[in-house]
């Protein structure tokens, strides 16, 4: 598969689009650097970690240089090795995880998936374009790296930014279909869903003894879904940088709640590797940062792409229900992909 740059096929890059932003960045790669516990953020321009630092490298990135709407193009061998569970497999392991909760083992736990999209004739620049172009309220990259591979996502969930000094991250949960004109009745699941993630972040920012404002829930679109959000701002030294990052992540949004046994629970009943999906990423320097977990995301291979899909499970989850809520969330990446090949 080619994929078309202004670069050689063994040049490192990231090009990604900052929400609200026209114009995108291609940044060329000059210093991989694997972060270590006496290395800072601070000193480099763009982080690219897992969901689990225990399982993979947490990369940091120095830029040689960025170009504001640059072109790329990647050449890419590495074949898909995967096999996605079928449906009828995920609402097996569905419906173990629901009479689990319902025993009483966890409240929230996140569970995920894989999906393959088969094709030889796929344009990592086209798709980045297309994602930018549709979805300009998200952060999207392609990232191209020759230990990581190639990822692409459009993700609407931050983690955490900073500015001037004043940080902020979300609570971002439920998700229904986004229709025009018509304001979504939240169910009780996802209403708790949310009340989760609020819960955990509230109790971070007390642990850290960190002050914080909370806004009022509103509706958050993200491509053809929409979710419940609200947004937590807080000020503390950039220093303390990393800290807060690691009190936050994994957070319930993409683990579960509470946060440790979601996490026990998912390595039990999940059979691949989220690898990079569920991380977060994003650019950073010595005054900012724009950090985003990696959702709605696919690596791409010589021959398929791998799309990651996952929604919160309670026990008052339908399976069925939880079936179609990730392929929902799938055509985020979907329509683009057949649009791209299809043109």
């Amino acid at each position: 598969m080619r994929v078309t740059t202004i670069y050689n096929k063994n040049s490192d890059f990231v090009a990604y689009s900052v929400p609200g932003h026209k114009e995108h960045m291609l940044s060329v790669i000059s210093q991989t650097v694997i972060q270590g516990p006496s290395l800072s953020l601070l000193d480099f321009d763009f982080v690219f970690a897992p969901y689990d630092n225990t399982k993979h490298d947490t990369y940091l990135f120095s830029f040689d240089e960025q170009i504001k709407g640059g072109k790329f193009q990647i050449e890419i061998s590495e074949k898909l090795d995967c096999r996605p569970i079928n449906k009828h497999e995920y609402i097996e392991t569905c419906d173990a995880l629901i009479d689990r909760l319902k025993d009483g083992e966890s409240q929230k736990v996140v569970l995920s998936r894989e999906k393959k999209y088969v094709s030889s004739d796929i344009d990592a620049y086209e798709i980045f374009m297309d994602l930018k172009n549709k979805y300009p309220n998200a952060f999207v990259y392609c990232l191209s790296h020759r230990d990581i591979g190639v990822w692409i996502g459009a993700t609407p969930e931050v983690l955490l930014s900073q500015d001037k000094g004043c940080f902020q991250t979300t609570a971002l949960a439920g998700t229904q279909k986004y229709t025009p004109n018509n304001r979504p009745e939240w169910t009780t699941k996802e209403i708790k869903e949310h009340d989760y993630i609020e819960q955990f972040i509230i109790g971070q920012l007390v642990f850290l003894g960190i002050d914080y404002n909370r806004s009022d829930i509103k509706d958050k679109q993200a491509g053809s879904v929409v979710h419940r959000q609200s947004i937590f701002n807080f000020h503390t030294d950039i220093s303390h940088l990393q800290k807060v990052i690691n009190a936050l992540h994994p957070g319930p949004a993409i683990s579960g709640y509470p946060k440790e046994k979601a996490m026990q629970m998912i390595s039990e009943i999940e059979h691949y590797d989220r690898k990079y999906y569920c991380g977060y990423l994003g650019p950073v320097s010595s005054s900012s940062c724009e950090l985003y977990i990696n959702l709605r995301c696919m690596s791409v291979h010589s021959d398929a792409c791998n799309l990651y899909l996952g929604g919160g499970i309670t026990k008052d989850s339908k399976s069925d229900s939880e079936w179609t809520e990730t392929e929902l969330k799938s055509k985020t990446l979907l329509d683009v992909l057949e649009s791209t090949i299809i043109a």
